[in-house]
């Protein structure tokens, strides 16, 4: 599950699909279990 959460963080700080990526500084993403079954 670590490489799916690592390759969702890439994806999401690479995205363009709207406008809030022309104006966002950071993409922050929290700790906690990668491993875990469900993700908020």
């Amino acid at each position: 599950m670590t490489d799916k959460f690592e390759n969702l963080k890439s994806e999401v700080s690479d995205c363009t699909k709207c406008s809030l990526s022309s104006t966002r500084n950071k993409v922050v993403f929290g700790g906690g279990n990668p491993d875990a079954e469900i993700f908020v």
